[in-house]
């Protein structure tokens, strides 16, 4: 049997950056850690439990996760100690045999310790923090990972009720009078249970696209793309961009060309934070934060705008292409390429809509009969490339797209863009969408679709926060509504995605007439 122990909450200090949620919980590129522990364990169990608090919530969609991995939760009293949780969780699924124990704040990547018996896991570590040190070792940095395997778990139950609880002294007493318990030596042990562990150890679990490498070192992050244009494009950004927005962005280290795939690339410093879509889809912070992380955006976009448009800037082409053909073409080719008709009337959730077309049609008629707005644009300024320093409260911007829609470098653009980019994360749930977190039947006449349900604030409060332009009286909404429409053909590697982000499209629709 494995267990994973997380049947406690993560330390304060992740828990206000991240909010209230047990460590196997915690967000690791793109998923939770949950789900990158199952994959590291290899082993052949018979069974595979998480202990939870008693009183946590767990998500619709994690509850679903869960079953699909196969693991059974067990919720624990939350005033138990880890050794009186593992007592408990012995006791209700009853092994009397090999049990293996992951604690939840702990991935172990080692193919070989998790088909032995009576082991621990011990790694060297330079970081200061309350780890169990292994005893007549000269060397105190060799510590207990978090990874334990015994063969009688009966024993070992027995043990934890003699030392009252106290899970590594009954380690010891089983291992004195049972069974030897052996050190196994892993090197590739990463803790997510401490503030600085955290952000170190999620520097080996990067996200990147098929077209992009990254890699993280020494606190430098270098990024290297096939598409040369487009990485050529970011690099010029960084050091295109006035001063008073430097302030906003990782250190920017420059340009160079890669020795080992020949890619161009650039260097910015690496960031001990979280992108804010993984705190909107796998955190649980309160309103409050959410409110305090939206002004920041806001005043970063208040910096970005400017007095006129620079010369020679071609403000009626560059409208164009970007909310008319960029929209009516993306709609175009993904129809097309799905046998989809957009001239159809709708159903959604029980609702008469317009088709697709006419939606289209009317939010571009609204974007373009209202005024744009002069600025520095990012171009891409969604919550995946938006991180939030919880410390000085301020946000940090990477990945800029630094190019028009004919592939041209330009840092300007019209404000509006990137603030429906940032609002496609928040109200439009683009990330949550992304980590299939939605129910969805479709067809062509009739879709009925479901968001995972998020303590999101109301679209007033919102607009209060967000007041660097009117949201109703510059249209942002219907730009939002034709970002969704004018992605559809770049998710062609999942058409369950595509028809998830043309029925949000809709339930933004309703959204907007219900403001209106």
């Amino acid at each position: 049997m494995l267990l994973i122990c997380s049947s406690d909450y993560i330390e304060s200090e992740l828990t206000s950056e991240i909010g209230r949620i047990p460590p196997a919980f915690l967000p690791l590129g793109g998923k939770r850690l949950y789900e990158h522990q199952v994959k590291s364990c290899v082993g052949d169990f018979s069974s595979k439990i998480i202990s939870l608090p008693y009183d946590y919530e767990i998500p619709d969609f994690d509850q679903k996760r869960l079953a699909e991995l196969g693991l059974e939760v067990i919720r624990v009293p939350n005033e138990f100690t880890i050794g009186e949780a593992i007592q408990y969780c012995i006791n209700i699924s009853g092994p009397l045999g090999k049990i293996s124990i992951l604690y939840g704040d702990t991935v172990i990547e080692d193919d070989e310790i998790y088909s032995l018996s009576d082991v621990v896991g011990v790694s060297y570590t330079s970081s200061n923090y309350h780890w169990y040190n292994v005893e007549k070792n000269k060397n105190k940095d060799l510590v207990y990972n978090g990874y334990f395997s015994v063969s009688s778990a009966k024993e070992l139950v027995r043990y934890i009720a003699l030392k009252k609880g106290d899970f590594l002294e009954a380690l010891n007493a089983y291992s004195d009078n049972h069974l030897k318990i052996k050190q196994h030596s892993v090197r590739n042990w990463y803790d997510f249970g401490h503030s600085q562990t955290f952000y170190k150890s999620r520097t080996k679990f990067t996200t990147e696209r098929a077209f992009n490498h990254l890699t993280i070192e020494n606190n430098i992050v270098e990024k290297t793309s096939t598409h040369t244009n487009k990485i050529t494009a970011e690099a010029k950004w960084f050091s295109s961009i006035p001063f008073y927005l430097k302030i906003f962005t990782p250190q920017y280290l420059g340009d160079f060309r890669s020795p080992k795939n020949g890619c161009q690339g650039y260097r910015t410093e690496y960031l001990n934070l979280c992108s804010l879509s993984e705190l909107f889809v796998f955190g649980n912070l309160p309103t409050k934060s959410w409110a305090s992380i939206l002004n920041s955006c806001n005043e970063y976009l208040k910096k970005c705008i400017l007095e006129k448009w620079p010369d020679n800037f071609n403000v009626d082409g560059y409208l164009n292409s970007i909310y008319i053909e960029k929209s009516k073409h993306r709609l175009k080719k993904y129809c097309q390429e799905n046998n989809f008709n957009p001239d159809l009337k709708i159903t959604f959730n029980k609702n008469k809509m317009p088709s697709v077309n006419e939606i289209m049609d009317i939010c571009i008629s609204r974007v373009m009969n209202s005024n744009p707005v002069p600025a520095i644009l990012h171009g891409d300024f969604c919550f995946s490339n938006i991180f939030f320093d919880f410390r000085s409260e301020s946000i940090k911007v990477i990945d800029p797209r630094a190019m028009d829609f004919n592939e041209k470098f330009t840092i300007y653009g019209d404000l509006r863009y990137d603030l429906a980019k940032m609002l496609h994360s928040y109200i439009g749930y683009y990330d949550c969408i992304i980590s299939q977190r939605y129910e969805i039947t479709f067809s062509q006449h009739e879709i009925e679709f479901q968001l995972e349900e998020k303590n999101t604030l109301d679209l007033d409060t919102i607009a209060s926060i967000l007041n660097v332009v009117d949201i109703k009286k510059y249209c942002v909404i219907e730009i939002v509504i034709l970002l969704f429409l004018s992605m559809l053909p770049l998710h062609y590697d999942s058409s369950i995605r595509q028809k998830a982000f043309l029925s949000n499209a809709l339930r933004l629709f309703i959204l907007l007439e219900d403001v209106e």
